[in-house]
């Protein structure tokens, strides 16, 4: 597992406003990036908490609301990307099933 710090500000660079490479940011602004996109996913597939019972609460906070932020924001996009953006979020639930599982 990656040094939980670096891992943290890796997840912040991609929530944040400051940055140019910000995918949520992004996001939020009408603009989906798929090679941001994917980097977001490869950021999320290098995680593994092996054994862990506990995970730093300031990772989860990163991680969790993201499919969600996704979603909501849908409609700052035209019709015609919809498709793209609702299939990114199913990948993006996977991806999240797989790491902490799921019911």
């Amino acid at each position: 597992m990656m040094n939980e710090e670096e891992l943290i500000e890796l997840l912040e660079d991609e929530w944040d406003a400051g940055t140019d490479t910000g995918f949520f940011e992004h996001f939020r602004g009408g603009n989906f990036e798929s090679e941001s996109f994917e980097r977001v996913l490869g950021l999320i597939n290098k995680i593994n908490f092996g054994d862990h019972l506990l995970i730093d609460r300031r990772i989860v906070g990163l991680i969790w609301f993201m499919p969600n932020l996704m979603r909501i924001n849908l409609w700052r996009f035209e019709e015609k990307e919809h498709c793209k953006i609702l299939s990114a979020i199913e990948e993006l639930e996977g991806t999240l099933m797989r790491l902490f599982g799921g019911p």
